[in-house]
């Protein structure tokens, strides 16, 4: 985690860009001599760190000695420091270079940094010196589309450390990621007021009590406490490892966002004042950290438990108890289902109902996604690879596949003696009569078909599937009863709801989110007015409008359209005869 947090800083931090025209260049060098780039163009610097650009590959916490020199006539410039490589990203208008970002140490170099940075901001022009002073001095700076790449790799580096890392691994690297002597972690109970874990690198942890009550402020405000009691830095006494002088506290909290506990760190290196950059980074370590705490003081993971509603499963309408009656009969069989419907139906709900009958381990049941290239790539392989243990296949858009991988798809299930069932977003049964599905496939997966109608052809039952979800996630953030208002309960039934039940889902949680202290929840869904036509085409405009807004995109038609030529074709004949 101490990498993630150095880049954190590092990408917070404004570097002034180095223009072309300067001409000022860096040769890298690591200590043990197996790296060495020379003339490299310098990108941008200031006082703490540089960046460059090289095709070069060089590992992240390498240490380095930069040599920084101008070919600028009137303005040389030849002088060394000494650095660690804390970041690097793909450069976004040359993909073949990596731009990497070095974090220099401050107190291994001379004061030869502080005049070149005077020296070059005296050349430029006012406008620039204004631009580059506003931008230094504005914490929450703009993300601009250019830097996507760079803010990708920045959250999947401390996505990647902390789902990699154990709590007390991130936590040892606090310190030195924040060049400070000692942390502490707090935990409490909010609902008997009573402290129940303490861990610092402190031997005693008595020794911070002199920051209690920064600690008990930032708990109980829900922010961050910046504490700072140095007014000269010759008042602190050398070898006084117990004494506090500064300190920076955060909460952490649980997945209701109600504060759980307090990080703190304390006694910076340099013994200044923690900076505004530190203590977003601290924000962001705590916000990061409480993903270990997500379910303390919090009843959401047992209630979570007791729901047992899917959404396919919710209203009283005809198809819908149909429906469950359907899978309720064929989920204990040993056949293998095909469920089709159109995109955010949630045919996996289907599945994981019929999967969690079976009563089997996560280990025993094989996920096989082919909605992409990189997927299938994958899945095939690691073919032979695949356990025989494997109880069954939980398959997802195999009309993906080529012909030459559904036959070895095909081979491959024809051995196993496990359940197959598969979820389909297009009709298979056209593409098998097209050929673009091998028929022997076809047949072997779907010994039972599953059909589930769009949301937009559910009009008797959509209100009340939209006031179960509504119920099922208030009762999960333990807020009070609500409702739709008048407008929304149009809007529901009104709706094409292109996204089905996923959208539906999605659009009252953030209904939910914009209510507030609201007893009605509003839903902002973008319906489509009719444009005017002339009254002789209205009729036959509707009626094209019907069609095209409640079909279903996962049939196609053209299967039904060549059934009903075949059928007034060998009408015509049978009159001719």
């Amino acid at each position: 985690m101490k990498n993630s947090i150095l880049n954190y800083h590092f990408f917070k931090s404004y570097r002034i860009p180095i223009r072309e025209k300067d001409k000022i260049f860096i040769d890298i060098k690591d200590e043990h001599n197996t790296i060495e780039l020379n003339e490299l163009k310098l990108e941008s610097i200031n006082l703490t760190g540089l960046n460059f650009k090289t095709s070069r590959k060089i590992p992240l916490s390498t240490n380095v000695s930069i040599k920084l020199y101008s070919s600028s006539f009137f303005h040389p410039w030849d002088f060394e420091l000494k650095g660690t490589i804390v970041r690097s990203f793909v450069a976004e208008e040359d993909t073949d270079k990596i731009v990497y970002g070095i974090l220099l140490e401050k107190e291994l170099n001379n004061n030869v940094l502080d005049y070149f940075l005077k020296d070059y901001i005296t050349r430029l022009g006012k406008k620039d010196i204004e631009d580059h002073l506003f931008l230094a001095s504005t914490l929450n700076r703009k993300i601009h589309l250019s830097e996507g790449v760079e803010l990708f790799s920045l959250f999947y580096s401390i996505i990647e450390d902390v789902f990699s890392s154990k709590p007390k691994h991130l936590l040892k690297d606090l310190s030195s990621a924040f060049k400070s002597h000692y942390f502490s972690i707090h935990i409490f109970n909010p609902n008997t007021n009573t402290l129940e874990h303490s861990r610092s690198n402190v031997e005693k942890i008595n020794y911070l009590q002199l920051t209690q009550k920064n600690i008990e402020l930032t708990f109980a405000n829900n922010t961050i406490i910046n504490f700072n009691n140095v007014k000269d830095h010759s008042e602190i006494k050398e070898g006084n490892d117990v004494e506090i002088y500064n300190s920076i506290s955060y909460p952490i909290h649980n997945r209701l966002q109600k504060p759980v506990g307090v990080i703190a760190i304390y006694n910076t290196l340099d013994k200044k004042p923690y900076t505004a950059i530190q203590e977003t980074s601290l924000k962001l370590f705590c916000t990061i950290f409480s993903h270990f705490f997500s379910d303390y003081n919090s009843n959401i993971k047992n209630k979570t438990k007791l729901l047992s509603n899917y959404d396919n499963f919710i209203g009283n309408s005809r198809t819908n108890l149909e429906l469950k009656h359907v899978v309720d009969n064929i989920k204990s069989q040993h056949k293998n289902i095909l469920v089709t419907g159109e995109r955010g139906t949630k045919k996996h709900e289907i599945i994981d109902y019929i999967l969690k009958s079976t009563r089997l381990d996560q280990h025993e049941i094989l996920e096989c996604d082919f909605s992409n290239l990189d997927k299938i790539n994958d899945f095939f392989e690691s073919l032979e690879n695949i356990s025989r243990d494997i109880k069954a296949f939980h398959i997802k858009e195999i009309y993906k596949l080529s012909h030459k991988k559904q036959n070895q798809l095909y081979d491959f299930l024809k051995t196993t003696n496990a359940n197959i069932y598969t979820e389909s977003s297009i009709e298979l049964s056209y593409h098998v009569n097209t050929g673009k599905i091998l028929k022997k496939l076809f047949y072997l997966i779907s010994h039972f078909q599953i059909y589930l109608p769009p949301l937009r052809n559910r009009k008797d039952d959509v209100l009340d599937i939209a006031n179960e979800i509504l119920r099922e996630e208030l009762t999960v953030r333990e807020l009070p009863i609500k409702e739709f208002s008048n407008k929304s309960v149009e809007s529901i039934v009104g709706y094409s709801w292109p996204n089905n039940l996923k959208e539906l889902r999605t659009e009252i949680r953030k209904g939910i989110l914009r209510s507030y202290n609201n007893k009605y929840i509003d839903l902002h869904l973008k319906t489509k007015t009719n444009d005017n036509v002339a009254l002789k085409n209205k009729g036959l405009f509707r009626l094209i409008q019907s069609a095209i807004e409640l079909h279903d995109t996962s049939i196609n038609y053209q299967n039904h359209i060549d059934i009903i030529q075949e059928h007034f074709h060998s009408k015509k004949k049978k009159e001719a005869s």
